[in-house]
């Protein structure tokens, strides 16, 4: 059925119903830590880009680089590709760090770039300006952000131009993460840039969606893809 939506509705008709989808996915997730996701945006959850531990979330505790580049891997849908023969470049992340996967092909992106001398230092705690940045360029927006002054005063010029940074506090501490959690649920409302073909210039998609929208699509894909197999088999 998702298949023939995804074929034949229009998109209009096709965002609402996969609006039902996630809050569907939203409310089946929200019963497993229910005393420690009520401060966490609930749409994460259903994403899967909050997913917590053994120990649970912990929304006041600091989290390391490596541990905010899994969560911005999990917002762009590609905290899952396999990079297992590739090398990460960084001196302090080897090849089986368990956060190499989403560090590379980040990295890849051009949504991060180390510390510009051979390391990355995933193991310390993230900073506000670092997520900002970070957010900023997984919006496609840093060539913007260099316009007025590069990192960190054109990142967080532009971070709050989008909304990024809305009703999130900028100090120099490491962020905690519940401010993490906001940051990122603050970009999936962000109509994120593109490069256009050939050129160097960006532009937003045709049909004006944000990272959320976007990616509300590519899960209803995702989860509709073994049934579209069984179809055809």
């Amino acid at each position: 059925m998702c298949v023939c939506v995804l074929q034949t509705a229009h998109r209009r008709s096709m965002k609402r119903i996969v609006s039902i989808f996630i809050m569907i996915a939203v409310a089946f997730g929200t019963g497993v830590f229910a005393n420690s996701q009520d401060a966490m945006p609930e749409r994460l959850w259903g994403l899967g880009i909050i997913q917590g531990d053994e120990g649970g979330i912990r929304p006041e505790d600091s989290l390391t680089r490596a541990e905010f580049c899994q969560m911005v891997a999990r917002m762009l849908w590609v905290a899952d590709i396999n990079t297992e023969a590739m090398e990460t470049g960084y001196a302090d992340v080897p090849a089986n760090h368990w956060a190499s996967s989403c560090i590379i092909v980040l990295q890849g992106m051009g949504v991060v770039d180390g510390n510009g001398d051979g390391t990355f230092a995933p193991d310390e705690n993230v900073l506000f300006d670092e997520a900002v940045k970070i957010l900023v360029s997984a919006a496609e927006y840093q060539v913007e952000a260099e316009e007025f002054g590069g990192y960190p005063q054109g990142c967080r010029a532009v971070g709050a131009r989008l909304g990024i940074t809305r009703g999130v506090e900028a100090g120099e501490a490491p962020i905690t993460r519940l401010t993490a959690a906001n940051l990122i649920n603050n970009t999936l409302d962000v109509v994120p840039l593109s490069k256009k073909y050939g050129t160097d210039e960006y532009e937003k998609n045709s049909d004006n969606l944000t990272m959320y929208e976007l990616l509300l699509q590519l899960s209803l894909i995702h989860i509709s893809e073994p049934t579209r197999q069984a179809e055809i088999s």
